[in-house]
């Protein structure tokens, strides 16, 4: 018996780790109809002594319970005869009582009481039989429409609440699509913030498994605290965290369990024994009712907002979200097309490329993420596969254009203007202009940050695919060599990374010797570090890549609520080359509509620089005339490019003049600035010195940005990630005594110290 108690702990001991990532993405059911179909599986057996059996077989031994209703009875009853010894027998009576009580759990209940939805999200009714003659104050927030109105108790009385809408689809604005796009943005800035918080989520979960599970089965009530602690904990995981059940056994009081307590406690085996059936027991406390139950009553997903941290909504307040954003796409100003044609043809076609579309929230609304489909995908009930994995050979594909587009930008970076795409190109820029500076006499400088509003929904894929694409590749053919870069780490459990890397060649005699082109190419970009070629010779011609671009971008499907989209403007967010190709769109729009305005003479003694990050724009220069024209221009917007600018991310400095002005000028002053936020820098208007901008860690915290797998030392992964920071603080844009002073230099040293002091001490 011991070892096939051995054997069975051996095979689940992997499995035992709860990831979150098990759980992202996987709301299932709406909390309103939980009733009649609860997530978990044992409830629906028999409140008999047999199903206690089955119950019993179904957490110690090799038999588990399925969904599948055509489960035969033959099965059951084969679980129900299992010999089970009288020393585990006593655990019976209490596996009986955990199906009595399931059944009478009233889910629901226990979710709007721990998990209470906003007062925002209800038009509240004051009436005096429920409110004692309380009437709440008007809320701005209250006029959102909802089908059937809620009373609340007031908050004396402390009282439930007796009616919500019955589904939340009913709402008149999302059936009438009476919002247009300026309010439905509103909407969605307020809905993205009706998560539920931690501390709430832990509550809800506590309170279940304690309506369950009764006190017998925990023995001391320490083992029940420690247990709500470890919950705690899960439900605050990250998006890469990793939490194991034997982390929960630790401190645990074995010889406390009535069921599994024994008189002889000197015996090893028996200990042993005794304490792989106690990790059985919450082993299937947390897969087989935590986990069904968190993925049935709530959607967990990452955010913008939190960095790592991940969110739990309501099913019924994510479905409202969808909804909404359902009713967008079949606006008329969507970029996205209903298709009606039959699903098979199109996942057939070879030119089609389909995607999952996946709502990431962010503080201003959702962004919109698509992910390609792997090999099948679900419609209405149907399982459709595809007849080959596109996704694989397009990315493939799209990995070995990204080289040969960061090739042809470095070659002729006249197509992509200003574009900077790392903290080291800015760099060098900066420093040419602070050395123009200096020797210009240190004139006055004015300056302007503007943001493009949905900068990848707004691209015009006829201009891109037609006439920007093509001027940028010139060569018939480019051949992509593969090469390994292997390096020193500091950590002690993986010392050494290896990256796989491509490079793009034009010269024949670089493409026979390697060690020519590592002299000429790779040797600058990787440093101490090992080259090894992958002898991998990839030839691709102009007219495959056009062909490929083309095909990706004007045939892009989108799967989203069992109804596929086509998406007639924009890029797709999250494929490889979105920042490549928008960074090359708005360079085409800078080049034709923005630099005649900003063009200077020879004559003209002005110290000017232009930067440009995707679709973040910086104009710094010495005329202010030239500053008002550039926010004239980009205030005026392009409608042949879809350009309009984001007007509460603008930010100026045009000097004190500004108050005595009409116009333009006076439009912009209240964004007056001494200190100018861009990409995460704080440009200092009058000395052009560069600090960090920390401002994004006062909203989250800096336990949201780090993590930590159960199977790694924290000690060392704490150390490794905070010295990745502090190293990433430090950098010549930063620390340069051309650029900023000593005692700028003294400040970003501290505040990156005390960020990294606050990451592993904290």
């Amino acid at each position: 018996m011991y070892n096939q108690w051995k054997e069975r702990i051996c095979d689940s001991s992997q499995n035992d780790r709860w990831t979150v990532q098990s759980i992202l993405y996987k709301g299932r059911y709406s909390p309103l109809q939980l009733r009649g179909k609860s997530p978990i599986l044992f409830p629906r057996l028999s409140p008999t002594i047999s199903g206690a059996r089955i119950l019993y077989q179904s957490i110690f031994q090799k038999w588990t319970l399925t969904s599948d209703t055509c489960e035969s009875r033959k099965t059951l009853n084969i679980m129900k005869k299992q010999r089970i010894s009288r020393h585990n027998r006593r655990i019976l009576p209490l596996l009986l009582k955990v199906i009595r009580r399931c059944r009478k759990c009233k889910l629901l209940g226990i979710l709007k009481r721990c998990c209470p939805l906003p007062s925002q999200a209800f038009n509240i009714i004051a009436s005096k039989s429920h409110t004692g003659g309380f009437k709440r104050k008007h809320h701005p927030m209250y006029d959102i429409p909802i089908g059937k109105r809620a009373r609340l108790a007031s908050e004396g009385s402390c009282k439930r609440v007796e009616s919500v809408n019955k589904s939340l689809e009913e709402d008149k604005f999302i059936n009438n699509g009476t919002y247009d796009a300026q309010q439905q943005q509103e909407l969605f800035a307020r809905l993205v913030h009706w998560y539920s918080r931690p501390r709430q989520v832990t509550r809800f979960l506590a309170t279940l498994c304690s309506f369950i599970i009764p006190q017998q089965l925990w023995g001391a009530t320490r083992n029940r605290n420690i247990f709500n602690k470890w919950l705690a904990q899960l439900v605050r995981l990250r998006r890469d965290d990793e939490l194991s059940i034997q982390q929960l056994m630790q401190s645990m009081d074995l010889y406390s369990l009535p069921w599994i307590a024994s008189k002889n406690t000197s015996n090893p085996t028996q200990y042993q024994y005794n304490r792989r059936r106690f990790y059985l027991f919450l082993r299937w406390i947390v897969f087989s009712i935590l986990k069904p139950i968190l993925t049935a009553c709530f959607y967990s997903t990452d955010s913008e907002m939190f960095r790592k941290r991940i969110l739990h909504y309501r099913v019924d307040v994510w479905r409202r979200i969808e909804n909404l954003f359902h009713s967008s796409l079949h606006a008329s100003s969507s970029s996205f097309q209903r298709l009606h044609s039959n699903v098979q043809l199109i996942s057939e076609e070879e030119s089609a490329t389909i995607s999952q579309l996946r709502l990431l929230p962010k503080t201003s609304g959702l962004r919109k993420i698509q992910i390609p489909i792997q090999s099948s995908f679900k419609q209405k009930g149907k399982t459709i596969r595809l007849r080959r994995n596109t996704s694989n050979l397009t990315n493939h594909v799209l990995t070995n254009i990204q080289a040969i587009m960061e090739f042809e930008r470095r070659k002729n970076s006249l197509l992509f203007a200003s574009c900077v795409l790392s903290l080291d190109e800015i760099y060098l820029a900066w420093l040419k202009l602070k050395r123009e500076w200096k020797a210009a006499g240190k004139p006055h400088m004015y300056m302007a940050a503007v943001d493009i509003s949905n900068a990848f929904d707004t691209i015009q894929l006829g201009l891109v695919t037609e006439r920007i694409l093509s001027e940028l590749f010139q060569e018939d053919e480019y051949v992509i060599l593969r090469f390994c870069a292997t390096f020193r780490t500091h950590q002690n459990a993986n010392p050494f990374l290896t990256k796989f890397e491509k490079v793009v060649c034009n010269d024949p005699l670089e493409e026979s010797h390697f060690l020519l082109l590592c002299r000429n190419k790779i040797a600058n970009k990787f440093r101490k570090a090992i080259i090894t070629d992958q002898v991998s010779r990839i030839v691709l011609s102009r007219e495959t890549i056009l062909h490929v671009l083309k095909q990706r971008l004007m045939n892009n499907i989108v799967l989203f609520r069992n109804g596929l989209y086509h998406q007639k403007q924009g890029i797709p967010q999250g494929m490889t080359l979105s920042s490549r190709i928008a960074s090359l769109y708005y360079g085409h729009f800078e080049r034709h509509c923005l630099s005649p305005y900003l063009s200077t003479t020879e004559q003209e003694k002005e110290v000017h620089l232009s930067l440009r990050l995707v679709d973040d724009f910086l104009y710094v220069s010495s005329d202010r005339k030239k500053i008002l024209q550039f926010l004239q221009v980009m205030n005026n917007g392009s409608p042949q490019y879809g350009l309009c600018i984001n007007s509460n991310k603008t930010r100026t400095h045009l000097g004190e003049e500004t108050t005595n002005e009409q116009g333009l000028s006076k439009q912009f002053s209240r964004r007056n600035v001494i200190q100018l936020p861009w990409c995460g820098l704080l440009i200092h208007c009058q000395n052009l010195e560069i600090t960090v901008d920390y401002s994004r860690y006062f909203e989250s915290s800096i336990y949201d940005t780090l993590s930590c797998k159960a199977s790694e030392s924290c000690r060392e992964t704490l150390l490794h990630r905070a010295q990745q920071v502090f190293s990433m603080k430090f950098h010549a844009i930063l620390i340069d005594a051309n650029i900023n002073s000593q005692r700028t230099i003294i400040l970003n040293i501290f505040q990156a110290s005390l960020l990294f002091a606050i990451k592993y001490f904290g």
